[in-house]
């Protein structure tokens, strides 16, 4: 069932009317990916570690793509462990393996549209993008003194 809008009918024609709106781009699309300290990572924060069994010769070379591609520093420190399995000590400050999952919102300055018109729309065409907010304030509020002005006046 659609839900149709209700709204009083307007006393004054459209060309009468100027509509001041703020647009952002919704926060599903603004998004990119970010480094570990833009998210406030734990493991890049506090460091982690990393336990590779011991057991097969594919975990020996999983060590040694760590040792020789990862471009981080760790200590191995398997004594703390009970021998089978290969414990790594990354300490704080380094990029996580995770890092590729981390997001953040990319705040956009909302764009400062003035239009004539309303909903129903924009008899004159007229449009004005304000790149800053205290223009658009400014307008807003000139605009508005007119309009209060008129009102006095009768």
């Amino acid at each position: 069932m659609a839900f149709k809008l209700f709204r009083l009918p307007p006393k004054l024609p459209v060309t009468a009317r100027r509509t001041f709106g703020l647009y952002r781009p919704p926060s599903a699309i603004a998004e990119r990916p970010a480094t570990c300290a833009e998210v406030d990572c734990r493991h890049w924060r506090e460091g982690w570690i990393t336990r590779i069994p011991n057991a097969s010769g594919d975990n020996k070379d999983l060590l040694d793509h760590v040792r020789r591609n990862s471009g981080r520093t760790f200590t191995d420190i398997t004594a703390l462990d009970d021998g089978d399995t290969r414990v790594l000590l990354f300490g704080p400050g380094q990029t996580c393996f995770d890092a590729a999952a981390h997001r953040t919102r990319c705040d956009f300055e909302p764009l400062y549209v003035v239009r004539d018109g309303d909903y129903r729309g924009n008899p004159t065409g007229y449009t004005q993008t304000h790149s800053r907010a205290d223009h658009w304030v400014e307008h807003f509020g000139g605009h508005w003194d007119r309009l209060r002005t008129a009102y006095e006046r009768g």
